[in-house]
């Protein structure tokens, strides 16, 4: 399943891997919907979830 996505993606699941605090599928939703990843957007998005 991972060997089919984009290098960036597998870079976003393994970043969100690394915390468990963070959704995988919540990153997953940021690329599909073509926002760049920058760790401010990490941030916000461990606030939320």
């Amino acid at each position: 399943m991972r060997a089919e996505k984009l290098k960036v993606e597998e870079k976003v699941v393994r970043s969100a891997e690394k915390d468990r605090n963070c959704d995988i599928g919540a990153f997953i939703e940021r690329k599909s919907s073509g926002r760049s990843n920058t760790a401010r957007d990490t941030k916000r998005l461990k606030k939320r979830s």
